[in-house]
């Protein structure tokens, strides 16, 4: 799932990157497609009243705050990051870096993707993407 972009049904306003998920739906959406008074639709808007999640971006990767998803998904052995003084979740997997960050050696990393995780005790995979599209 892409965020971030620029949304297809908003184009011709301001500010209308795709930085909120409708669980709902399971699409990408942005500002004006949850407020009503902004819709192209003439005051209807097909998100308002939906359960929504506000994404944003870490290490150039799309995350989310551990309290905002906790209520709608299993985040049991995904690993979290601290940012902003915020605990967060990444939905992908963080980009390589070229300093060994994804191994062959299975111990010690993500069940799907094979990247490093920083406690292997407590985190079998590092996003969750790779938890729930294994």
């Amino acid at each position: 799932m892409a965020f971030f972009g620029g949304c297809s049904v908003h184009r011709q306003l301001q500010n209308n990157e795709l930085n909120n998920f409708c669980i709902n739906c399971k699409v990408a959406i942005c500002k004006h497609c949850i407020s009503p008074s902004s819709s192209s639709n003439v005051g209807i808007s097909h998100h308002h009243g939906h359960r929504l999640l506000k994404i944003y971006r870490h290490v150039y990767t799309d995350v989310v705050p551990l309290d905002d998803i906790r209520a709608h998904l299993d985040i049991s052995k995904i690993q979290t990051y601290k940012c902003n003084k915020k605990w967060i979740i990444s939905f992908n997997p963080l980009p390589h870096n070229g300093s060994g960050s994804q191994c062959s050696n299975v111990r010690g990393t993500c069940y799907s993707c094979k990247r490093k995780l920083h406690d292997p005790h407590l985190y079998c995979f590092c996003c969750i993407a790779c938890k729930v599209f294994p």
